[in-house]
């Protein structure tokens, strides 16, 4: 997916806004990063599986490469993330069902 709808009030929606208020923008930030991640490699023939990161696998290469943070950091703003509802994990992976309704 070359891009996806990014609504001009998300920061205002009721999951984002307690990430913002445990993490500030530092936590915003990774999470749409992370939905970068998720949705690059979707394309209309593979849009059945809804996009997964397996976070297991990258939890140390996320956090080192691509957001040049502390891995215990990282790893509490995406266990924050997970349990506020904006992210599932099943099976070591991290998925955004949510992420369907921004589909172009």
């Amino acid at each position: 997916m070359k891009w996806f709808k990014h609504d001009t009030n998300a920061s205002n929606s009721v999951k984002l806004a307690r990430l913002i208020n445990l993490h500030g923008y530092e936590g915003y930030g990774i999470y749409f990063k992370l939905l970068e991640l998720i949705a690059s490699p979707i394309e209309t023939s593979n849009i059945s599986e809804w996009g997964t990161l397996n976070s297991l696998y990258n939890d140390v290469y996320l956090s080192s490469n691509v957001f040049k943070m502390d891995l215990n950091r990282f790893k509490l703003i995406k266990k924050d993330m997970i349990r506020l509802g904006l992210f599932l994990q099943k099976r070591g992976k991290i998925s955004c069902p949510e992420l369907l309704t921004k589909l172009v």
